[in-house]
Order: structure tokens, then C-alpha cells, then sequence
């Protein structure tokens, strides 16, 4: 940390010494003068260097800042200073110290399934990633988010297909993992159990109680970022178990910021799902899966389910986008395990889409959604009318904007029996709002 603050310090120092106050037409030399240096600029600057081996005293930002309000060439507050003057190169999509802390967020998954081998039953393992998304670290309590896919197996002997041994490792501990028992054998593996999850949105809850690993750890609770605002291009990094070996950390950009990939349904079952992803060329392999992918500010933006293995196609995996994710599991807590989503009855196309340039230079996509058919006595019968076209939907004191068509499906995933959803609308012409309340248990339908 030292030798970053000190790195910090000369790259602001010597800007000042070659730009001056950002453009002001005093230097740093000019200000030592007023402040009692006596001097040629060239002695300032051998004194900054120190003399018989001894360092200079340490000339801090502080202290230009205080020069700087002393002589009335500057009045404003020491952030607005650093601001305004202090020009850094320094990396921000490189920060070790975000790094760290996603570390500590991030787990290793281990998890053991019972299968009909032929005449005998056999223990098969496997490997993923996790993220915690609420900690409370006192009494050693942790929710866990990861893929369906790394618990679930259809193959396994149990009913419901879902491992009962399930064995969670933070970064850094003692990986105990035995694959001939399935079980933690001495090291610090925390045993946590399944609460909830999804199949056709490939996400599970882990519910970790009690921990003494837990409670003595460094372990840290991950932050979600929008999602939506990510943009094409940015930074992002992806931790998780890379290959079942423990956790590793790769980056990339983020390549799409949405689309669908299909497959082949978990249950066996010849029906395809299709899932709702970002795209990245970070490297991403085997035992990632349900790790967490970071954007540059250290934010969750989507959990990690698959990346494309054909021969002719290089550095293309998949994440599942933290604005889904975060309904998905806000939907599993709320209905005992399931997902069961709010259902309006009503059809909706995009009718244009386009690039736009936003304020801030970066590129996205727009979509105009238009009402198509509307179901006879659905939740939204009598209230939206074909060819309304959707602008935002107001969901208790949040408004979201409709600019994509991915948008309501992933806010009908929060919105729950008895809730109000408001619409604004544009109608012939006009702007209208359209208020619909989801009390029918009818209105909602429930995913595997």
C-alpha cells in the first residue's frame, strides 16, 4: 500500500511541476518561494532530492493544497483541488485493492452426487464457483448464489436431483474436498444447504449457518452493479474455481451486452432453454461456472454459466446478467425455493432498434416496444391496447425505462402477488398511464 501511495504522489508532483495548478500560471517552485524557499529552481528542485544520502522531507499533495489556499490561488475544498489540478496515470481498470476484496467475496463450490454405476452405486464429484451476496459474519451466516447446474444433476439417485453434499471453500483457505467420500476430510470446508433455485435460469440459492470458518474469516459480501448500464467494451474480470483448482482470476471486456444462447434443458428432457447472457472473451473454463464477473468499479454485473467449446471459435463466454440474477433470487426467497413470475398476457414486439451515443461517449442499443396482442381476461385485458407503445413501467417507488425488450421480463420477475405495476404509455400519439394490479395467483407462472 505504501509504495502505491508513494507512486500516487510523484505522478501528481510531477504533473504540478510541468503544468503548474492545471493552467494557473503559478508553478509548484513558485509557490515554495511565497512559502519561504530562497532559491533558484534548480536548488528547489536538488533540495527535493535530499543530500549526504538522506532523503528530502516528504512533500505531500496536502501541502500544495495548503500552499495553494495560503496564497489565494486556490479556494475550493481538497477534492475539488485534486480534481481540478492533480493529473494521475494511474490504471482504473487495474485496481489490485477491488481485486482483492472480489477475492474475498468468491468461493470455491464442491459437490458430490450418488449414481447407478451399472450394478453399484458410485460417488461422482464436481467443481464451481460462488459469490456472497449477504454475510453476517458474527454469527457465521451467508447467502451463496451459483448455478443450478453445479448442485443439480438429473442423473443422480436423489429425488429432486440436488447434491446433499455441498462444500463451500473462501479464497485462500485449506481446501479439505475428498471426491472418493464427497466430504470435507480436515480442511476448512463449510457444509451449506440448498434453499432454492431455478433450472431454466441456471441459478441457485446456498444458505451457509453458524460457520466458525465463516465468522474467522476475511470472507466479504459482493456488491451488485445495473447490469444494464454496462456498456460494450468495458473492463471486466472473472473469478472463480478455474478448473476445480481454486480461485483465479481472469480479464477481458465485455464483448454483447445481450443476447440468447440455447440448450439443452438439465432434466434430460429433449425441450431447449434458452438463456439470457453477456458475452465476454475473458478466459473462462470449467469449475467457473457460477462465479461472479466484475466490472472495473469492483460491482457484480453477471454470474458466469457457459462459454462455446467449438474448434472454430475462441475467447466466447457467457454470463447471466446481475439485473436478471437479482430477481431471479429476490423470486426464489420470496415463493419458498421456486421462481413463479408475474405474467401480463400480452404480446411485445420490437418495432426499431438503433445505436445511440450517450452522453458520456459510450454506444448502446434502443428499442421501441410495441403492445401486440392482449390476452382476453389477462392481468393486462382492458388496460394496455395493441400498438401502445411501452416507455417505462413504475414498480413501487422505482421507474424503469422499456428501452429494451428484455427489460420487462426481468422486472416482472420481481413484482409479486398484489403489486401494482404503472405504465407509462404512448397512445395514438399521447402520453398515458396505465396502472395494472397482479392479485390472480393466475397471474403468475411458474419456472423450473
Amino acid at each position: 500500500m505504501k509504495k502505491k501511495l508513494l507512486t500516487i504522489l510523484l505522478s501528481g508532483l510531477l504533473a504540478f511541476s510541468a503544468v503548474g495548478l492545471g493552467g494557473c500560471a503559478e508553478s509548484a517552485y513558485d509557490i515554495a518561494v511565497k512559502n519561504g524557499f530562497i532559491g533558484t529552481e534548480q536548488e528547489w528542485l536538488a533540495s527535493l532530492q535530499g543530500a549526504d544520502g538522506k532523503d528530502a522531507p516528504a512533500i505531500t499533495v496536502r501541502d500544495v493544497y495548503d500552499a495553494a489556499i495560503a496564497d489565494g490561488s486556490f479556494s475550493g475544498t481538497f477534492n475539488e483541488f485534486l480534481q481540478q489540478y492533480l493529473t494521475l496515470d494511474v490504471p482504473n481498470n487495474n485496481d489490485v485493492e477491488m481485486l482483492s476484496n472480489n477475492l474475498l467475496s468468491t468461493v470455491s463450490i464442491y459437490t458430490a452426487f450418488q449414481k447407478q454405476e451399472e450394478d453399484k452405486t458410485k460417488i461422482v464429484c464436481s467443481a464451481g464457483s460462488g459469490v456472497i451476496i449477504d454475510l453476517d459474519k458474527q454469527n457465521g451466516n451467508a447467502t451463496v448464489i451459483t448455478n443450478y447446474h453445479v448442485v443439480y444433476d438429473n442423473e443422480a439417485l436423489s429425488d429432486t436431483g440436488i447434491s446433499d453434499s455441498i462444500y463451500l471453500y473462501l479464497y485462500g483457505s485449506l481446501n479439505g474436498f475428498d471426491t472418493s467420500t464427497g466430504k470435507d476430510e480436515g480442511g476448512d470446508g463449510i457444509k451449506a444447504q440448498y434453499i432454492g433455485g431455478s433450472m431454466d435460469y441456471d441459478i441457485a440459492v446456498l444458505q451457509i449457518s453458524g460457520s466458525e470458518v465463516l465468522k474467522n474469516s476475511l470472507a466479504t459480501e459482493a456488491q451488485f452493479g445495473d447490469s444494464n448500464a454496462a456498456t460494450v467494451g468495458e473492463k471486466v474480470f472473472v473469478i472463480g474455481n478455474s478448473q476445480g483448482l481454486g480461485i483465479a482470476i481472469s480479464e477481458g471486456v465485455l464483448s454483447v451486452d445481450s443476447e440468447y444462447i440455447s440448450m439443452a434443458a438439465l432434466d434430460g428432457s429433449k425441450r431447449s432453454v434458452d438463456y439470457r447472457v453477456m458475452r465476454t472473451d475473458a478466459a473462462i473454463n470449467g469449475g467457473n461456472s457460477g462465479g461472479p464477473m466484475f466490472n472495473s468499479r469492483g460491482e457484480v454485473i453477471a454470474i458466469v454459466n457457459a462459454k462455446s467449446i467449438a474448434e472454430n471459435v475462441e475467447n466466447t463466454g457467457f454470463a447471466l446478467p446481475a439485473a436478471q440474477v437479482q430477481g431471479v433470487v429476490e423470486n426464489i426467497l420470496n415463493h419458498q425455493g421456486s421462481v413463479k413470475r408475474a405474467t401480463l398476457g400480452v404480446m411485445v414486439h420490437v418495432v426499431s432498434s438503433s445505436a445511440v451515443m450517450n452522453v458520456d461517449g459510450t454506444v448502446s442499443i434502443v428499442q421501441t416496444l410495441k403492445v401486440g396482442e392482449v390476452e382476453l381476461f389477462s392481468a393486462a385485458y382492458g388496460k394496455l391496447r395493441t400498438d401502445d407503445i411501452l416507455q417505462s413501467v413504475r414498480l413501487g417507488s422505482t421507474t424503469y425505462p422499456l428501452t429494451r425488450l428484455f427489460h420487462l421480463g426481468d422486472i416482472l420477475l420481481r413484482v409479486k402477488q398484489g403489486d401494482t405495476i404503472v405504465f407509462s404509455v404512448l397512445r395514438a400519439g399521447v402520453e398515458t398511464t396505465v396502472s395494472i394490479t397482479l392479485n390472480s395467483a393466475g397471474s403468475f407462472k411458474a419456472v423450473d
